[in-house]
């Protein structure tokens, strides 16, 4: 972890909290935070702002938004470092404030350019009451590209994924502590790619429709680059929730595929034998990249190179 700064410092001890990672773009800090204002439920968290540097516009607009429970903390990696290794080390320094110095039981994750829904925070908190102790359960994501074609759906629609996570994500206490055995910060890799092989060993939620939109897809996000369409699709996703009539109290399973990546598995379409085999190929990938980082033995990166292109194989076989 990181050494940092406390600025303010005004929390509730076990309160889940809204983390937010940001650098040095104002304009999209501006935008998720008045997202943020008008997400329902926000009182019911602590807010943790972590800043890279000591830029002063950043610190204004953090230090001006109006919440109860706010705390920021400043930190400085060095320059020399690549910006996604920095990334990696800021995002596993403030999970680590937010889990072992604020103690909360489970935190929202927003990167300063990822502008959120009103009912986010509603759907957060439903997945963590529904899932939380599942076993399998990994993450939940805020993100999706989907729409519905047919009037006649609600917003409670999700799908179960073997996936990762990113773009607006909640974790909870119990899978930090597993990401924490295998993570260390200091690693010179995206933080993303690095924990995916941990996540895909049991599911992510994604929501139906997007409770987010990722501003960084306009080419200023750290490995984003432009990518209009996707834009697009997100926000055409992201306003379809906003039309619909609030939050519903309960979640329901769609089991359609959803659309993302070829190495997206939708479980919800699976039964459970074929779930249970995706798992089990998963949780081996997953032992192989573990052993592969602690020995960097030239036999087992040939091994892991083998595993993971025969498994996507088997799994896009079985799914398809």
């Amino acid at each position: 972890m990181l050494k940092f700064e406390v600025i303010v410092d005004n929390f509730e001890e076990k309160c889940p909290t809204i983390f937010i990672l940001t650098y040095e773009r104002t304009w999209h800090l501006t935008k998720t935070i008045k997202s943020l204002e008008k997400a329902q439920g926000l009182k019911d968290f602590n807010i943790l702002f972590l800043v890279q540097g000591k830029n002063e516009e950043i610190l204004t607009i953090c230090h001006d938004f109006k919440v109860n429970r706010k705390s920021i903390y400043t930190v400085n990696p060095p320059d020399e470092w690549e910006s996604f290794k920095k990334i990696n080390a800021n995002m596993r320094t403030g999970l680590k404030i937010s889990f072992e110095i604020l103690k909360s039981p489970w935190v929202v994750i927003l990167e300063e350019d990822i502008e959120i829904a009103p009912d986010a925070l509603d759907f957060f908190r439903l997945c963590e009451e529904q899932f939380g102790e599942v076993e399998n359960y990994r993450a939940t994501n805020s993100f999706s590209r989907m729409i519905f074609k047919e009037s006649g759906f609600g917003n409670q629609n999700y799908v179960r994924l073997n996936f990762g996570v990113g773009w607006g994500w909640a974790l909870n206490d119990r899978n930090y502590k597993a990401i924490s055995e295998i993570w260390t910060g200091f690693e010179n890799e995206h933080w993303d790619g690095l924990l995916e092989p941990y996540f895909r060993t049991g599911f992510v939620v994604n929501p139906w429709l997007s409770r987010s939109l990722n501003r960084g897809l306009d080419g200023s996000g750290a490995n984003t680059g432009i990518q209009d369409k996707l834009f697009y699709e997100i926000r055409k996703s992201f306003e379809q929730n906003l039309n619909l009539n609030g939050p519903s109290l309960r979640l329901i399973e769609n089991r359609a595929l959803f659309d993302w990546r070829d190495d997206c598995y939708t479980l919800s379409c699976q039964n459970k034998f074929k779930e249970s085999v995706i798992y089990m190929l998963q949780r081996i990938l997953f032992m192989i990249h573990t052993k592969h980082r602690k020995n960097n033995w030239s036999f087992l990166s040939k091994l892991l190179t083998i595993s993971t292109v025969m498994f996507r194989l088997l799994i896009r076989r079985m799914v398809n």
